[in-house]
């Protein structure tokens, strides 16, 4: 992609995240096609989001792979997503899966199963944690491959003024259906043997 055709959006003016971006035409309003480094999993992302390039991790034979994303919002709030994938997960372990992500989150969590077509979600909302004068509004997730292995751990916050408790309960609404429109638009990818990554 020539940078001078490209959109606006963040995602492309940050060249560290621009290298994941598979295609300058969105794949719906505001977002666009995401491969992750191991070439194992695509999803989409916001168009105001930017990978932190200093804490990417790509680690072994391209099994395992943790990034965090900053996701920018029109009116100045921001949201985090860290994303760490584990290609050897099989989903007959999926309860150990599940106590990792719980321990990694540090918190009790009450996971909702959602079935797909060929990978399983599980779906948590984190506690309201305080701090100063923000609330923290989190969601925790873990998406098993059931195609073969691989599994995604999923970890997504942002922030409210705790002290208008309307705008923070309309934010909770609006962030659980953008984290969920983000983890549904995960998709986990076939990687032919021999295929250079």
């Amino acid at each position: 992609m020539k940078n001078e055709n490209l959109p606006k959006a963040r995602v492309f003016q940050d060249p560290f995240t621009r290298q994941f971006v598979q295609s300058s035409q969105e794949v719906e309003q505001g977002y666009y096609l995401f491969e992750s480094g191991t070439r194992k999993f695509e999803m989409m992302i916001p168009g105001e989001a930017v990978m932190d390039g200093i804490g990417y991790s790509l680690e072994g034979n391209n099994d395992y792979e943790s990034f965090l994303l900053y996701i920018y919002h029109p009116d100045g709030s921001l949201s985090h997503l860290q994303i760490t994938f584990i290609s050897i997960n099989d989903a007959r372990f999926i309860q150990d899966y599940l106590k990792i992500t719980q321990s990694h989150a540090g918190e009790e969590l009450a996971f909702n199963k959602t079935e797909m077509e060929d990978r399983d979600l599980y779906f948590a909302p984190a506690q309201p944690n305080i701090l100063i004068d923000l609330q923290r509004i989190g969601y925790v997730a873990y998406l098993q491959n059931r195609a073969g292995t691989g599994g995604i751990q999923i970890y997504y916050d942002t922030f409210c003024d705790k002290g208008n408790a309307v705008s923070c309960e309309e934010l909770k609404a609006e962030e659980k259906k953008k984290i969920q429109k983000l983890i549904f638009s995960i998709k986990f990818l076939s990687v032919l043997e021999g295929e250079e990554i």
